[in-house]
């Protein structure tokens, strides 16, 4: 059954359309219009069609057309009908109709199932009555659309078309179905998803491939320690890239439907499915590599395990703010990923808030000839750096080196590297960074771990084995804890007294992680300030 149109002026024009004077082409415009109200399309196409080739320019002309077009639609000839349409829209443009011929054009898209040339065609509707009722049209024949290829094809064409986009989701969340959560409470045991690119199919251990593998063994590790707890956690690997059909296999598959929580998927379109199937299901999503704040947006169990650019941004403004720098004026530059502007524009905001001057805010390159230029370097409390370049760091130190007077540097821990810095490049500089990956190995729980996992794996622990620890033993023991009353633990002082060998969670009021350590420049090492 065909989509009915609201179409209001085509009564109008059987009755009420203003004519100047009778004239042939009145009155073979009448004659076709009663073939056409005896729905004689065939003939009454042919009879529109005398009409638009007319040899002077009348105002039947353009209905002409488009009652031609109609008849040709209803015949069910609906390349014949677009074509005709074409020809009306091109050659009237400022017709005062023009709506109702493109809504016409775009649902013989539609009727042939050509959803691209139809959403293409709905973007030529210009007032707001018409793309009113072609927003209704549309969602009439994408919501019949159920094949997932097709949407996924469309949702990946068109990201921004809101009825595409929701109706590729709620097929996904059909075909992958509801949660019982009694059912899930009644267990006795939880099951964790590990949706992480292991590329485990290529047959190498690859260095791109080493965190997620390293993440997972710490994850092992940790199901061993809540055990001991007398908490039982499963750790369910999925080895999942930006494969949006193997994700859509996954949310198919029944045993899938009893994972309690989500760590990852760490790719766009993943991720996207697996968000519509957490907020159906309320199931939490940790993303445990990002600081990209927008991830949490829309969903309110979704988190970091980072702390996101924006809350680095603050802590290190907070640090700043108590730290006694000689003056209450700051210089802020960033390089040009999104992160770091986001960052150096919360970071500018934050610091504004506690009564600083911001001097300088700008874009930089990785060049010192120009940096603080415009700034006196005795008007400078400090310098703040939002940058992933090793090379802006380091043009900021050399800058920085140029001045009089020694200001101090806070910076992000992707600012600089070790093996990078010379005794003339930091010598006599304060230097800080704000390092959420900061790992202290001498910390006894990081001891303890380390020796345990050298002894049975036969290697120390990176950086991954251990925030996989960490990250299976925080949520393992909320769980433990509070059961699906995530909220409720998660603001619950009681929840962040556990050891942990990194820096530990803090989700207080928060989707991403409060604990941002800040280091600063010891014998060419970044330690932990005391």
């Amino acid at each position: 059954m065909r989509y009915i149109f609201s179409w209001i002026f085509i009564s109008l024009l059987f009755c009420n359309l203003s004519i100047a004077q009778t004239s042939d082409y009145e009155i073979q415009y009448k004659k076709a219009l009663q073939t056409f109200k005896k729905n004689d399309f065939e003939k009454a196409r042919l009879e529109f069609n005398q009409v638009t080739v007319a040899r002077v320019e009348h105002q039947y002309i353009p209905y002409a057309y488009y009652f031609s077009a109609l008849s040709s639609f209803n015949l069910s000839k609906y390349v014949e009908a677009r074509s005709t349409l074409r020809v009306l829209l091109n050659r009237f443009t400022t017709w005062e109709k023009r709506d109702d011929a493109t809504l016409l054009l775009t649902q013989s898209y539609f009727e042939e199932n050509d959803y691209i040339g139809g959403i293409i065609a709905a973007k030529g509707a210009s007032t707001p009555i018409g793309q009113e009722e072609m927003q209704h049209m549309k969602a009439y024949y994408i919501r019949k659309l159920l094949d997932v290829k097709i949407l996924k094809d469309l949702n990946s064409k068109f990201p921004d078309d809101g009825l595409v986009t929701k109706q590729y989701k709620d097929i996904v969340l059909s075909k992958g179905g509801n949660v019982n959560k009694r059912e899930q409470q009644n267990k006795g045991y939880f099951n964790f998803g590990v949706l992480l690119p292991f590329n485990a199919n290529d047959g190498t251990r690859s260095k791109r491939s080493n965190y997620a593998i390293d993440m997972y063994q710490g994850m092992k590790f940790a199901k061993a320690q809540l055990q001991k707890e007398g908490i039982s956690v499963n750790f369910l690997a999925y080895d999942l890239a930006n494969d949006s059909d193997y994700m859509i296999e996954l949310l198919n598959n029944h045993p899938f439907k009893s994972i309690d929580l989500f760590f990852g998927p760490l790719y766009s379109e993943t991720n996207k499915l697996a968000m519509a199937y957490c907020q159906e299901n309320n199931i939490p999503l940790i993303n445990p590599m990002s600081n990209n704040k927008s991830l949490t947006d829309n969903y309110r169990f979704s988190f970091l395990a980072e702390p996101s650019s924006v809350m680095q941004a603050k802590k290190a403004a907070s640090f700043a703010s108590v730290q006694g720098f000689s003056g209450r004026t700051v210089a802020i530059y960033y390089t040009e990923t999104a992160n770091d502007s986001a960052m150096a524009h919360a970071y500018r905001q934050e610091i504004e808030n506690i009564g600083y001057r911001v001097t300088i805010f700008e874009k930089m390159r990785a060049k010192a000839d120009f940096l603080l230029a415009k700034n006196p370097d005795n008007q400078l409390g400090h310098v703040f750096l939002a940058t992933s370049d090793k090379k802006a760091g380091l043009a900021l130190l050399a800058a920085l080196n140029k001045l009089t007077t020694e200001i101090p540097l806070i910076s992000t821990e992707d600012a600089f590297s070790s093996s990078s810095l010379s005794s003339s490049s930091v010598s006599g500089k304060e230097i800080y960074c704000v390092s959420p990956e900061y790992m202290d190995t001498s910390k006894p729980e990081t001891d303890r771990f380390r020796k345990d996992y050298l002894n049975k794996a036969g290697i120390l622990p990176s950086y991954y084995v251990l925030l996989g620890y960490d990250l299976g033993l925080f949520w393992g023991r909320l769980f433990g804890k509070y059961g699906y009353d995530l909220r409720k633990g998660l603001d619950d002082d009681e929840a962040y007294k556990g050891e942990y060998t990194l820096s530990g969670f803090d989700y207080r009021d928060s989707q991403d992680n409060q604990v941002c350590p800040i280091t600063t420049l010891r014998n060419y090492k970044f330690v932990l300030v005391k």
